[in-house]
């Protein structure tokens, strides 16, 4: 029997229909995927475009333009037949591409929720301020900014204004099901009871991978073993910084790894470690605290807001090698601490981060939305 829906939504987003040619996945992909795996998915008419880029690595420009004119060219094809249309977006040219296409289905008086989630939009406006002026102008636009943290909240309205009610706070979700790891059962695999301390993420200066290298040498013979799971561009030049300060027997290269893989290395773990620049709302720290695992992170972004220090985690600022090896060291020296910690950040991704919670803003927002056209 036919089926009839009350609310179609044109989604553009992350569903691995061009999946990186890697295998990669990453948050985007789980956010966008979890919500039409939901009850959100039998609910409502959904028109799909997938905006998930091929590899993280770098890419032709050609190839990147071809491929959004694509997505664009589908978007004002299946536009008309839309009520709601949801907007998930990164930084550079996604936000671009995303922002003309909030504009144009504003235009033909769409109803628009536009869903920033990358932090190195942060270091985009601050190099190149006059963009501040599209990107106020995408804000104001749109019915509904959908902010990962208070922090996102505050950046955007400080920078477009109006009313703060568009501006809808919504942290990211996980089902932390798969990463409950009883801290108790966290083992040593090595004979010399070296600490294990995981990265996971793309392997990018802006994820302060170098750091860690600089760290594990700072830290000497007391460095514990540090695990790097992920890929990226540079990758390459990591490998060769670590063989350069000798530092192959103290940090591994895991590449990029699987689910099962991944909560394996994530229970393994004694520490988790982000020494990001800039970030928006990390799926792996999320993860990592999801398993009970003592974080050490940046404080950048809405990293702010996802732990708070000497009650969740740890943070240090951006860069700051020496404050990071204090901190690692008393991480190292203190296993009721790390344990304090860990439990208390899983605690708190079990009350604050769970898929329902995701669900019932979405159906809110949908019904509203769809309801009453533009706001």
């Amino acid at each position: 029997m036919f089926k009839s829906f009350s609310v179609r939504i044109l989604f553009v987003g992350a569903f691995g229909e061009s999946r990186s040619k890697e295998g990669h996945t990453g948050g985007q992909l789980f956010a966008c995927r979890s919500l039409l795996a939901s009850s959100l998915g039998r609910k409502y008419d959904w028109l799909l475009i997938d905006s998930m880029a091929s590899t993280n690595k770098r890419r032709l420009l050609p190839e990147r333009l071809l491929k959004a004119f694509l997505r664009v060219v589908s978007f004002v094809v299946k536009l008309p037949r839309a009520d709601v249309v949801l907007l998930f977006s990164s930084a550079g040219m996604s936000f671009t591409e995303k922002g003309l296409m909030a504009l144009w289905a504003k235009r033909l008086g769409k109803s628009v929720i536009f869903a920033p989630r990358s932090g190195l939009i942060e270091e985009e406006l601050a190099i190149r301020p006059g963009r501040k002026r599209f990107v106020a102008r995408v804000v104001r636009a749109v019915d509904v900014l959908l902010c990962q943290s208070p922090f996102w909240v505050k950046f955007y309205a400080d920078i477009a204004g109006g009313r703060r009610a568009k501006y809808v706070c919504l942290p990211n979700w996980i089902d932390a099901g798969p990463y409950i790891a009883d801290a108790q059962e966290r083992k040593k695999t090595k004979e010399d009871g070296r600490l294990r301390v995981l990265f996971l993420g793309w392997i990018t200066r802006n994820k302060g991978v170098f750091d860690l290298v600089e760290l594990a040498a700072k830290l000497g013979e007391d460095a514990p073993d540090f695990f790097l799971a992920g890929d990226g561009q540079d990758l390459p030049a990591l490998r060769a910084n670590i063989a350069e300060r000798g530092l192959e027997n103290r940090i591994h290269l895991l590449g990029w790894i699987g689910p099962e893989e991944k909560i394996f290395h994530l229970k393994k773990a004694d520490v988790f470690i982000l020494p990001t620049y800039r970030d928006g709302y990390p799926n792996a720290l999320l993860e990592a605290m999801a398993s009970g695992l003592a974080c050490l992170a940046s404080e950048t972004g809405g990293i702010r807001d996802m732990i708070r220090h000497g009650e969740t985690g740890l943070l240090v600022k951006p860069g700051a090698v020496e404050q990071m090896a204090e901190a690692l060291r008393l991480l190292m020296r203190d296993a009721a601490l790390r344990k304090r910690l860990g439990q208390a950040a899983r605690e708190q991704v079990l009350r604050e981060n769970n898929l329902s919670r995701a669900v019932e803003l979405f159906e809110h927002l949908f019904t509203q939305l769809g309801k009453d056209g533009s706001s």
